[in-house]
């Protein structure tokens, strides 16, 4: 096909749309990637990495936001949330000080179980088997430590204190290769549950632990953290 004069033009011109077109877009790529937003979070020592995953997950697919993650007591985590170190903070319980900035959001509570392995064998029924059992504990400061040795002690159970772990990846893993027991949120030990890796003894009646989620409600990066707390509770 040969074109005339003004055929010449007309594709001269849409080759121009094009090329402009592709460098439009190519503009627009590249600004979204110098303004890929970053959120920091803070989570407290004893709340599992497969939680965080859980909580983290609608974000990794958000090519816009880039994700830090800090573990750090929730005393240093509320000073670096106040000095906007921080964006979000995941932790245990609501915040109780002064400061009008900070806002929190409940994300979900859990039941707190009594663990075993599942190769243990159980000569008496929970809370019974708590006499003669060896227990691994936590060693932070924790809403579900203190649940924990409340009940415990109301109950006045003598047994044995072999280990405190802050990890609770670390406690669950423990219990299902050892002859200890310890407690665990429910949905920290569900798929060990499910896959019979562990056991479930029993539940502290009447107790759970909460999630919280708590913001700084200064903070310019709201609307990505607003989402990342729907996604997850939805």
């Amino acid at each position: 096909m040969v074109l005339n004069e003004n055929g010449k033009q007309v594709l001269n011109h849409a080759q121009k749309i094009f090329r402009q077109s592709e460098e439009l877009i190519e503009s627009v790529k590249s600004e979204h990637i110098n303004t890929q937003k970053i959120i920091k979070i803070g989570v407290i020592p004893w709340i599992s990495n497969d939680q965080i995953l859980e909580f983290i997950k609608p974000a990794l697919a958000n090519k816009y936001i880039k994700l830090e993650v800090y573990q750090k007591d929730l005393e240093t985590l509320i000073k670096e949330i106040k000095s906007n170190k921080l964006d979000l903070i995941i932790c245990d319980s609501q915040y109780s000080g002064r400061s009008k900035k900070i806002r929190g959001q409940i994300l979900y509570t859990d039941k707190i179980f009594c663990l075993c392995s599942s190769k243990l064998k159980k000569t008496k029924r929970f809370p019974k088997i708590l006499e003669e059992s060896t227990i691994i504990k936590y060693s932070e400061n924790s809403i579900i430590s203190e649940v924990v040795d409340e009940f415990l002690q109301d109950g006045n159970y003598r047994f044995d204190n072999i280990a405190e772990f802050s990890d609770t990846s670390l406690i669950l893993r423990t219990v299902e290769k050892s002859h200890y027991i310890s407690f665990l949120p429910e949905s920290v030990a569900k798929d060990s549950i499910k896959n019979k890796r562990v056991k479930k003894l029993g539940v502290i009646p009447d107790q759970e632990v909460s999630y919280w989620a708590l913001t700084n409600t200064q903070n310019s990066s709201n609307s990505y953290i607003s989402e990342l707390i729907d996604s997850f509770k939805n």
